[in-house]
């Protein structure tokens, strides 16, 4: 119930119509039909936000790039800032960027290639790690801050998984 959730329909809406692009007369009725269900509490969580976010989000700070490093910080190895931690959690969040790096050189050199299932497999977990992320930002930039780790943790399991994709990608497992 949370207005941030919103990202979850938006990414999968994002995802749909730009790499599955079949069935867009069903896939409009569906949505269409999840509106109609979930409008009596999309109506609740509009509100409820609106009213939040007027008044009493001024703790949190706009976004910026260290922030935005914080925030694939903590997604690789948690809030523990502790300088042990932070050398530990800084090689972890190095190391998994790294691999998403390798895994998307990898996949779009090799495209011709690819399965057209595996890639739209990676496209997935891309838009689900980068799309909330981005509209987030966005809205945080132009509306009001709402950019914290919690709010997205949902994209957490993306990063997972895609490192998890890359590490299996590697020659010498």
């Amino acid at each position: 119930t949370h207005g941030v959730a919103l990202l979850i329909v938006f990414f999968q809406n994002v995802y749909h119509f730009f790499v599955i692009r079949k069935n867009l007369k069903n896939w409009i009725f569906i949505q269409f039909a999840i509106l109609i269900f979930f409008s009596p509490v999309l109506f609740f969580v509009i509100k409820e936000t609106v009213k939040f976010s007027s008044n009493q989000l001024l703790w949190i700070p706009n976004p910026s790039f260290l922030g935005l490093f914080k925030f694939f910080y903590v997604f690789s190895s948690g809030e523990t800032f502790t300088l042990q931690n932070l050398a530990l959690g800084f090689t972890l969040m190095l190391l998994f960027m790294c691999l998403i790096v390798f895994l998307i050189f990898k996949e779009f050199k090799n495209i011709n290639r690819i399965s057209k299932n595996e890639l739209r497999n990676v496209l997935f977990i891309l838009i689900w790690i980068f799309v909330p992320i981005i509209a987030l930002v966005t809205y945080s930039l132009i509306v009001t801050s709402l950019f914290i780790e919690k709010y997205i943790i949902f994209s957490s399991a993306a990063l997972y998984i895609l490192v998890a994709f890359s590490i299996s990608k590697l020659r010498n497992r």
